[in-house]
């Protein structure tokens, strides 16, 4: 039989060699460290069948868009946003919006 010892070892080795690279593997670690360290764990919010359905529904609903805007121009964005009481994707949808309206009156 392994002790827990071992498994931790064990998992931190091959998180070392994965290099992290899904974020799964970071998670084991974490959730396994923390345990160890006897930390309760909080509960999850969603359920893992929850979590696929929402994301099935956001395939099927949301086009995305990603978007580059040059280093320190996400945070100022983001303070715009803040400072209106909105989202930065609903101040980025609104801009379109409104920019969209302007160029068909034209």
């Amino acid at each position: 039989m392994f002790n827990c010892i071992y498994c931790v070892k064990y998992v931190l080795v091959n998180c070392i060699e994965m290099r992290y690279n899904n974020g799964t593997i970071r998670e084991v670690y974490t959730l396994i460290l923390r345990n160890r360290e006897g930390i309760k764990m909080p509960e999850r919010k969603n359920s893992e069948a929850r979590i696929r359905a929402n994301n099935k529904y956001a395939a099927k609903a949301y086009d995305r868009i990603n978007i580059a805007v040059p280093k320190g121009r996400k945070a100022e964005l983001q303070a715009h946003a803040e400072r209106r009481g909105e989202s930065l994707n609903c101040f980025i949808g609104r801009a379109i919006e409104e920019q969209l309206t302007r160029d068909n009156e034209a």
